[in-house]
């Protein structure tokens, strides 16, 4: 269970992937693209406007954290939109730097969808991955599902493939922004977060 309060719930939330890279245009009109480092979540989680005893476990949350990273359930992406279903494992191994995982143990036809999230169970960094384009099983395994970013550990035969109550690893990121509201009982605000891998 995500360690940030699961209420009062987001009004929005927008999910942005970071990773730094280089890309100039030559005097040919031809550009080359060079990964500068490493990738990162981040997010941006604004709350509606609420009275401030209902708001108060958030800011008291943040307050308490003091740079530390914590768990969040992030919506819509904690959850698969596809319908994969099933105890799903790794099959064989994956090496850093690999761009396509490979499962089984899936529904015959589950699909995952394109922006579908999902982590490792054996991976002690607890990094997030995301499915780049629509793919549907094939007798229950996805022998090449194209994944970002690419992997950054490496993974071993029969690891938990979690698809459903993804939780990413984040960190506040820059103060929290709040938002001057005409009614005065009423406090709404945003929070920028980062990933923070262990």
């Amino acid at each position: 269970m995500a360690d940030f309060p699961s209420s009062p719930g987001f009004a929005t939330t927008d999910l942005q992937s970071n990773q730094p890279e280089y890309s100039p245009v030559g005097d040919s009109g031809k550009r080359q693209t060079r990964i500068l480092g490493g990738h990162l979540w981040k997010a941006k989680v604004n709350f509606p406007r609420l009275l401030r005893t209902t708001i108060a476990p958030v800011l008291g949350f943040i307050a308490k954290q003091r740079g530390a990273s914590f768990t969040i359930a992030i919506q819509p992406y904690d959850n698969a939109s596809g319908t994969i279903s099933g105890t799903v494992l790794t099959v064989g191994a994956g090496a850093v730097g690999d761009t396509t995982v490979s499962i089984d143990g899936a529904g015959s036809t589950d699909t995952m969808l394109a922006g579908d999230c999902f982590t490792l169970s054996g991976h002690t960094n607890k990094k997030v991955y995301m499915v780049t384009a629509d793919t549907t099983a094939s007798g229950g395994a996805f022998t090449a599902l194209p994944i970002t970013p690419p992997l950054i550990e490496v993974y071993g035969d029969g690891e938990t493939f979690n698809f459903d109550g993804v939780e990413f690893t984040m960190a506040v990121d820059g103060p929290i922004k709040p938002f001057k509201t005409s009614a005065p009982a009423l406090s709404a605000f945003s929070i920028n977060l980062i990933e923070h891998l262990s």
